[in-house]
């Protein structure tokens, strides 16, 4: 059973009631939150929402699939080598740690958040983000009109204003859950020497910094143990996959970098402290961050609104086309000092009506509007 403790986080609505040339966009984001989870009994309005929407089996993430890597490719519309987020916790070039920082999301500062872009295009828009990944630092200077906490009053406000017909309303994930038993924890210390080596773990990936002088032997010795044991592969800059879209930042030069195995997971921390005082012999925790190829990995996409087809099931699409289908329905151009999307509107193009009319629609504000509701899950087994 998947236990999960749900906050909803909203941004608050602009109380402008003038009449706009501009499109109202809703993007709520779903941490860690599988295809499959959506169900009649246990989600009963997605499942509708599922029925009556624009609709793919899922969408693709990008590699790793964790959380911050994810929701600023969406917000960002580009892969992690070009946005250099490679990690919700990693190495800067100093090999510093970095978690949730300015130099984090700015490995270059021509690289633009949606919001941000939104602003950018003037002429009256405005942004409103929450808790979204990277939404509290400013992108060349600009911030989002609105940065607001939990606001309860954003869905009264947008019934009273008659709001709830008009909205585009997109509903993501940002990548799924795998469940990870105790016995297939993996210890680097049962088979190397961890004294010449710093890392970084977080569940099935890890970040290796060699001491000095001592590259090739770490990579050799990994490299064995993970030949011995089949439950990781070992990578580094020259070899990492090339689907993976990682292998160009400068941010993975000097390191090593593992990959376990779907059903295994590096011991850290975390993991051990959820463990704590369970039945190990039938606990599991639930982690991510396999290769996105993985169906258990896979995120989902559903929306509803004006711009969309109804009762649409559509073909599978990349997170990083969500940039370009907002731009598109909000009607707005990437600056040319901007970092231009590795995403695609001919990708989502399926999901938008015939009748769009994007440039001629008329809403209540003209806001964009981004939210995250996060989900953080333990898998158990009684």
């Amino acid at each position: 059973m998947f236990v999960a403790t749900v906050v909803l986080l909203l941004t608050v609505v602009a109380t402008t009631t003038s009449l706009s040339k501009h499109p109202l966009v809703l993007v709520v984001s779903f941490d860690g939150f599988r295809p499959d989870y959506v169900s009649d009994k246990w989600t009963p309005n997605l499942a509708k929402l599922k029925a009556t929407g624009a609709v793919p089996p899922y969408m693709r993430n990008v590699f790793p699939t964790k959380t911050f890597v994810n929701h600023f490719s969406m917000a960002t519309g580009l892969y992690p080598e070009v946005h250099g987020v490679l990690d919700n916790y990693m190495y800067d070039e100093e090999y510093q740690l970095m978690h949730n920082t300015y130099k984090q999301f700015h490995y270059n500062d021509r690289v633009i958040p949606i919001w941000t872009e939104n602003e950018f295009n003037g002429d009256g828009r405005h942004s409103g983000v929450m808790m979204w990944i990277a939404s509290e630092f400013a992108y060349q200077g600009k911030m989002p009109t609105h940065i607001a906490m939990y606001n309860r009053y954003l869905i009264d406000l947008i019934k009273k204003e008659g709001l709830e017909t008009k909205i585009n309303l997109i509903i993501v994930s940002d990548h799924g859950m795998e469940s990870v038993a105790y016995d297939h924890l993996i210890y680097l210390n049962k088979y190397v020497d961890t004294t010449t080596f710093t890392n970084i773990s977080t569940g099935p990936n890890m970040f290796i910094h060699p001491n000095p002088n001592k590259f090739l032997e770490v990579y050799k010795n990994l490299t064995e143990m993970a030949n011995a044991t089949g439950q990781f592969h070992v990578y580094t800059k020259e070899n990492v996959l090339t689907r993976w879209h990682m292998n160009n930042s400068a941010r993975l030069e000097g390191l090593i970098y593992l990959l376990a195995e779907p059903k295994y997971a590096f011991s850290d921390t975390y993991i051990e402290n959820n463990f704590k005082g369970r039945d190990i012999s039938k606990a599991e925790v639930g982690v991510h961050g396999y290769d996105n190829q993985e169906s258990s990995m896979h995120a989902f996409f559903m929306a509803q609104g004006p711009a969309f087809k109804k009762n649409f099931t559509a073909t599978p699409f990349d997170n990083v086309d969500l940039f370009p289908l907002v731009a598109h329905i909000l009607n707005i151009k990437q600056l040319s000092n901007h970092v231009p999307t590795n995403g695609t509107i001919t990708n989502v193009q399926q999901l938008l009506s015939g009748s769009q009319g994007v440039s001629i629609l008329f809403y209540n504000s003209g806001t964009l509007i981004t939210a995250a509701m996060f989900i953080h899950g333990v898998v158990q087994s009684f």
